[in-house]
C-alpha cells in the first residue's frame, strides 16, 4: 500500500511537472526559456488560451425528459462512471443503455474517442475522457460534451490540465 501511495505521489507530481515546465523539463534535454502569462511561467513555446479556443464542442441536452431505457442499445455515460483519475470505468453492468432513435434525437450528445465529459450536476466538476471502446456512447444531462480542437490539445492534454491542481484553484 505505501508503494501504491508513494507511485501515485509521483505521478502526480511528474503531471505537474509536466504541466508547469513542459515535456523538456522532465526529459532533461535542452534549456528552458520561459515567459510569463496569466496563470504563471510557462515554456516560451506554449500559449495561453480560454477553454473555448481550444474546443470545437461544449454540449449540454437543451431538455432530457421522457427517455425511455432499453436492455440492449446505446450505453449512456453517467456521472458515477466518472473515476478520480479523469477516465471512465468500462463495466458494461453498471451502464444503462437507450435506444438508436433516442440516440437520433440528440446527435451533439454522441460521443468520440477524445472527447471530455465533465460532470455539472451531483457531483460537479469530474472529467473523463473517452476512450475507443465508448466511441458512440452518449452523456446523460448531467454531463457536458467537451470535443477539444485537436489542431490545438489533445483530449488526454486537456484532462490533465483540468484534473490538476492549479485549474481546480482558479
Amino acid at each position: 500500500e505505501s508503494v501504491i501511495a508513494a507511485t501515485k505521489q509521483l505521478k502526480k507530481t511528474m503531471i505537474k511537472d509536466l504541466l508547469q515546465f513542459g515535456f523538456v523539463a522532465l526529459n532533461g534535454r535542452g534549456s528552458l526559456l520561459f515567459q510569463s502569462s496569466s496563470i504563471g511561467d510557462i515554456p516560451k513555446e506554449w500559449f495561453v488560451l480560454p477553454l473555448g479556443q481550444v474546443l470545437s464542442l461544449a454540449y449540454r441536452y437543451p431538455t432530457y425528459y421522457g427517455i425511455t431505457y432499453v436492455s440492449q442499445g446505446i450505453p449512456e455515460i453517467r456521472g458515477e462512471l466518472l473515476t478520480e483519475d479523469g477516465e471512465i470505468l468500462l463495466d458494461q453492468s453498471k451502464f444503462r443503455y437507450i435506444s438508436k432513435d433516442t440516440a437520433t434525437r440528440f446527435p451533439k450528445t454522441k460521443l468520440e474517442e477524445n472527447d471530455l465529459v465533465f460532470s455539472i450536476r451531483g457531483t460537479m466538476g469530474k472529467v473523463g475522457l473517452v476512450s475507443k471502446e465508448l466511441a458512440g456512447a452518449n452523456i446523460t444531462a448531467n454531463l457536458m460534451r467537451l470535443a477539444p480542437d485537436n489542431r490545438r490539445v489533445t483530449g488526454n492534454f486537456l484532462r490533465l490540465i483540468i484534473l490538476s491542481d492549479n485549474f481546480n484553484q482558479r
